[in-house]
């Protein structure tokens, strides 16, 4: 299995606060989901532990639909916390024999869960072979021909890493040869 993870956060930087980690496992060769990780991050502790906010991001988050900004403060947890539950979820995949990490944007997604990792004196349980970009995949093939379809709530983390996944499903198959 794969892992397609999608953060939401407070800024574009490689150190950006994170407000929610999201991820699903998937297998591109059954076109399967897998296990569903999700988790809102309290801002707060990213601040505390030197994480960037961007003022721009801010108003744009300030400009999105309320269901979307309201899943950022269910439950939130401290950073620390948050990163040791990803850790928790990830040691309990298949994803350390998988073929990679997806997120979205080689400078994004993986750059800044990795760099909180390391802001916050812990390792990411991936290593950076295992690094891969959802972008240059949907790259490989028109959007006519494989027009991405939305699960759920835009910018919601976990709605939007299932989105990517399934998109990415569809993309790999259409490269395969296989039947959509």
């Amino acid at each position: 299995m794969d892992v397609m993870i999608n953060l939401e956060t407070m800024s574009t930087e490689p150190n950006a606060a994170i407000v929610a980690i999201g991820a699903v496992e998937f297998d591109a060769d059954s076109g399967q989901l897998g296990r569903e990780f999700y988790t809102a991050v309290d801002l707060f502790s990213c601040q505390q532990a030197g994480m960037h906010v961007g003022a721009l991001t801010v108003g744009w988050w300030m400009r999105q639909r309320q269901e979307a900004r309201e899943a950022l403060f269910l439950e939130a947890k401290d950073i620390r916390q948050a990163l040791a539950l990803f850790s928790y979820w990830l040691e309990r995949s298949d994803h350390v024999n998988s073929q990679g990490m997806w997120g979205s944007g080689v400078d994004f997604d993986n750059v800044i869960l990795q760099q909180a990792y390391t802001q916050n004196g812990m390792a990411a349980r991936w290593g950076h072979r295992q690094n891969r970009c959802y972008r240059t995949l949907c790259a490989l093939v028109p959007e006519h021909k494989i027009p991405f379809k939305r699960v759920g709530t835009h910018h919601n983390a976990l709605d939007d890493a299932k989105s990517q996944a399934l998109h990415a499903i569809k993309i790999f198959r259409h490269l395969n040869g296989q039947a959509l």
